[in-house]
C-alpha cells in the first residue's frame, strides 16, 4: 500500500501499490506521476524534495498562497485515488 501523509510544511509518500505487476499498476503511475510533479514544482519555489524508490519527501522553506494551492490539488487527486482503490492508498491529513 501507499500511504501519502501531509503537514503543514510538505509531505511524505512511501510504499508501493500492489495493484498490479511491475510496469502494469496504474495506480502507482498515477500516485507517481502527481507526486512528483507536485514535488518538482515545489523545489523550483525554494522546497527540499528528496526522491528515491518508494519513498517522496518534499518540505517546505517559504508557504505562500500557491505553495497551498499546489498542496491541496495534490491532497485532492490522491484522495480522490483513494476512494477508488482504498486497499491500495491511504491518505493522512496531520
Amino acid at each position: 500500500m501507499i500511504k501519502a501523509v501531509f503537514w503543514k510544511t510538505g509531505f511524505k509518500v512511501e510504499g508501493h501499490a500492489d495493484f498490479d505487476e511491475y510496469g502494469k499498476d496504474v495506480v502507482c503511475a498515477a500516485v507517481s506521476g502527481m507526486v512528483q510533479l507536485a514535488g518538482y514544482i515545489l523545489k523550483a519555489k525554494g522546497a527540499k524534495f528528496t526522491r528515491e524508490k518508494g519513498h517522496v519527501e518534499v518540505k517546505l522553506n517559504d508557504f505562500d498562497k500557491d505553495t497551498f494551492l499546489i498542496l491541496e490539488i495534490l491532497k485532492s487527486a490522491l484522495k480522490d485515488v483513494e476512494k477508488k482503490y482504498p486497499d491500495h492508498l491511504k491518505v493522512e491529513v496531520i
